[in-house]
């Protein structure tokens, strides 16, 4: 059985390579359920992530060996014990023999879902200081979104670790993968950049 990680779909777009809007619409299609104990929010595990990665890969082909290729993975990952347990699958008609490179595709999410690890541990959401949820990093009260905008809009990376002390290079990677994941809803601010 494969470990338990839940994705926001965000999360599982940044996981699989697969476009946010492809997964929403997957939702959307009823093509994949939600494992989130919430209604109506949307929340993938790994093997859902990457039979929709797999999905996305085997659209320009017939519809038979789309969906053999599909069962085929499903079973590959429900009998793995971790991503690297998973091997390739292949599936064949009478003309065609496909291969899906699973492990390959193992390999890309296990040190993606490593990275999301490292996000999660970084960065703190809830503040019960008055900074109204402002997601900042650990240990510290220097707001993620305000560093993301500083390195997305170019500003020297050594200038931004001297502006913040105890910031590392690792920190402004997680500050911009963050952002991305976690895109500001609503209308921007009128005080200039965010948070």
């Amino acid at each position: 059985m494969l470990p338990t990680v839940r994705l926001t779909v965000r999360e599982a777009a940044f996981v699989s390579g697969v476009s946010h809007e492809h997964i929403a619409k997957a939702f959307d299609e009823h093509a994949v359920e939600s494992v989130a104990s919430a209604p109506r929010r949307r929340e993938l595990d790994i093997v859902r992530t990457v039979v929709i990665a797999v999905r996305e890969a085997l659209k320009s082909y017939p519809t038979h060996l789309k969906e053999a290729a599909q069962q085929a993975v499903q079973r590959a990952l429900r009998d793995a014990r971790s991503l690297a347990d998973i091997v390739d699958v292949e599936v064949a008609d009478d003309f065609v023999v496909t291969r899906v490179r699973l492990r390959d595709l193992a390999r890309t999410v296990q040190g993606r879902i490593d990275r999301l690890r490292q996000l999660r541990e970084l960065i703190v959401v809830a503040r019960a200081d008055g900074r109204t949820g402002a997601p900042v990093f650990r240990g510290t009260r220097v707001p993620v979104r305000q560093v993301a905008v500083l390195v997305r809009e170019g500003a020297d990376r050594r200038a931004v670790l001297a502006a913040f002390p105890g910031l590392t290079e690792e920190m402004l990677e997680m500050a911009l993968l963050y952002d991305e994941l976690h895109p500001r809803r609503g209308r921007p601010s009128r005080g200039g950049p965010a948070e």
